[in-house]
């Protein structure tokens, strides 16, 4: 897959071919939409030597499920998702989304959202305690954009 990052420490970002992330306890997604968040340039200074690279930048995103880990019923295959993808990256074709993690939240998109308006919306929602708070804000931004946006186009 093509990716944006960082292939080791002192290297300047840019577009390589990595593999796509084999993870089989997280979400895999192909990612639609990428949005820029002030935590991407944050997270690239803080990488050091110790780093776990290549380190994938982005971390807001939209996109749609290609594989759900085993057991994991809250969303399934083909579902167009956003959230957060601390670990993997956004700026990529794929990432992986565990469920659960609290810094990765991960939303179904409801109709009448876009995926591009979709992608943005995460940075709206970085302090919240939890991933289920999270979650249920993000979706609720989302259907309230949509509801606007069906509201100027008639």
């Amino acid at each position: 897959m093509r990716a944006f990052a960082v292939r080791s420490f002192g290297e300047a970002p840019a577009l390589y071919d990595l593999p796509i992330p084999s993870v089989d306890s997280a979400f895999l997604i192909r990612v639609t939409y990428a949005g820029i968040n002030p935590l991407d340039n944050i997270l690239v200074e803080r990488l050091t030597a110790t780093s776990k690279y290549p380190f994938v930048l982005g971390v807001d995103f939209a996109g749609i499920v290609e594989r759900a880990p085993a057991g994991e019923l809250s969303l399934r295959a083909g579902e167009r998702v956003f959230g957060m993808a601390r670990t993997h990256g956004a700026y990529a074709e794929y990432t992986a989304v565990a469920p659960g993690v609290k810094t990765e939240p991960l939303a179904r998109i409801p109709d009448g959202v876009t995926d591009e308006q979709a992608a943005a919306l995460p940075i709206t929602t970085p302090r919240l305690p939890t991933c289920s708070t999270r979650c249920t804000l993000l979706t609720r931004t989302a259907s309230r954009l949509s509801s606007i946006s069906s509201m100027v186009q008639t």
